[in-house]
């Protein structure tokens, strides 16, 4: 996770990596944000291992819940309290994968608002044919096609001045969501590090709730 962040979100000045991406997104403006895409990719296979390996931790510690009985339930205790901390976190994390598809169709209406020009192409076909009779060589029959190529610019006044705008907008979008990528990264590692901490700690609990040896009772 530390690596991930160093690659991809190691700049916390949002000013830099908006002047960055508006750069980019100058020089292509319908084309994706390469180097965030790449933080996007990193980002889903970490929270998605890392719900994975939560829910292996979940899995262990119900597996050693011990028979119902009266008595000697603070080990139970403990294990529930661990395993729900791991339920919660999973379905933080689950929360944190919807945005990603959020800003995809954010960006994309914001690109498809850019109202770029483009250059539409049309071809008028025309056929024509003609009969002549008699002459030398008897009635003759002749045709003749000819095609006429088009193309118009499509695009409203003012676009230089509205792209800026759209621009800078689609970038802010970009800019957004890196800041939520690396905020929701390094929650992830700060909550899997506490639930490692809290399993480590209460291991012997979590793996014998009513202890290894016999109970010698309170005196």
């Amino acid at each position: 996770m530390s690596n991930i962040l160093k690659i991809h979100f190691s700049s916390t000045k949002l000013s830099e990596i908006g002047a960055a991406y508006e750069s980019a997104i100058a020089s292509q403006p319908e084309g994706k944000n390469t180097s965030l895409a790449q933080a996007v990719e990193s980002y889903l296979d970490i929270i998605s291992s890392t719900i994975d390996e939560m829910q292996t931790l979940d899995r262990y510690i119900m597996l050693h819940i011990p028979q119902m009985e009266d008595g000697n339930n603070f080990g139970v205790t403990v294990q529930m309290m661990v395993s729900k901390a791991l339920t919660d976190s999973r379905e933080k994390l689950s929360k944190m994968l919807a945005t990603v598809p959020t800003y995809n169709s954010a960006r994309a209406d914001a690109v498809e608002k850019l109202g770029l020009q483009k250059v539409a192409t049309s071809i008028t076909k025309t056929t024509s044919d003609s009969t002549s009779t008699g002459g030398a060589d008897g009635d003759e029959k002749k045709g003749s096609t000819s095609n006429v190529q088009e193309e118009k610019t499509v695009g409203s006044a003012g676009i230089e001045d509205r792209m800026t705008l759209r621009l800078v907008h689609v970038a802010s979008l970009d800019v957004q969501f890196y800041f939520q990528l690396r905020s929701g990264l390094l929650d992830c590692r700060d909550t899997y590090l506490m639930i490692l901490d809290n399993v480590e700690k209460n291991k012997s609990k979590l793996t014998s709730p009513k202890g290894s040896g016999a109970s010698m009772g309170m005196y």
